[in-house]
């Protein structure tokens, strides 16, 4: 594959990465103030494993209970199944895209896991095989695409 294909391939690639990202921090008009609060926290700090959600919740001026509530109707999800969500959603880009050069491991630690363990399990009940396997599954569709450590040349 030429390097001219590779390069439009990791383009492409990362576009629709950015496009993500553009549709979750787009106007949260949607959105009631406190969910677009919370929708932002957990954006801005899913990749931390320190990042306590709950706690983050506990500091806005309703009741805990409302706000999961409010949450869950307006975005369909618990604030915690969307943070596990949006996760796992990155775990899924990065093995799918960037798997080669990095460890399972390290792609957990990026996603905001501090055990590599209880990702892959995480992982596998979301998708329903380990990431080490989606990988295998996937590398066959992406094998043109170049690995971390060829774009760094």
């Amino acid at each position: 594959m030429s390097d001219r294909k590779r390069h439009e391939l990791v383009l492409a690639s990362l576009g629709e990465l950015i496009a993500s990202y553009i549709v979750v921090f787009r106007s949260n008009v949607e959105f009631s103030q406190p969910v677009a609060q919370i929708r932002a926290s957990i954006m801005e700090n899913f990749d931390r494993s320190d990042y306590q959600l709950d706690e983050f919740i506990r500091t806005l001026p309703f009741h805990y209970d409302y706000l999961r509530k409010l949450f869950k109707k307006e975005v369909g999800l618990s604030p915690l199944e969307y943070l596990t969500d949006v996760r796992m959603k990155t775990a899924e880009r990065l093995l799918t895209l960037w798997a080669a050069g990095y460890t399972i491991a390290e792609i957990a630690e990026m996603c905001g896991f501090d055990n590599a363990l209880y990702f892959s399990r995480v992982f596998k009940k979301y998708y329903g095989c380990a990431p080490s396997q989606f990988m295998k599954d996937k590398a066959g569709v992406y094998s043109n695409v170049p690995d971390r450590t060829e774009l760094e040349t």
